[in-house]
């Protein structure tokens, strides 16, 4: 992910079309992983479900508990990731944010130095 792309060059504080995008494109996939994590808790539930009912064998069940447990670790591994991926974005957006106050209180700094040599 090449963040320059998602912020304004003259600034870099702004965020282009591209880092909207991006931010949707999160957004969907965390939904998405959400979605499926839910649905393996849901398939979870009805596992223990058919074993406490007799419908299963404990070999069936302890296969389908660990088939879904992975997914469930899988889709939530998934969401941290996009979250991080977000949590990135904007820490980039703010840490050029604070570089160009950081430039502006330096240029105030020497034009008050300066003003002062004139007097």
């Amino acid at each position: 992910m090449n963040e320059a792309e998602f912020f304004d060059a003259e600034f870099g504080i702004n965020i282009t079309d591209k880092g909207y995008a991006n931010i949707a494109l999160l957004r969907d996939g965390m939904i998405e992983a959400e979605k499926q994590v839910a649905d393996y808790q849901k398939a979870l539930e009805k596992l223990e479900e058919d074993y406490d009912n007799g419908n299963i064998s404990a070999d069936e069940y302890r296969q389908g508990v660990e088939e879904y447990s992975s997914a469930i670790k899988e889709g939530s591994d998934d969401i941290r990731q996009y979250e991080d991926a977000l949590v990135s974005m904007y820490k980039t957006q703010i840490q050029n944010e604070n570089d160009l106050l950081q430039k502006n209180i330096t240029a105030r700094k020497n034009a008050l130095t300066a003003k002062k040599a004139c007097f």
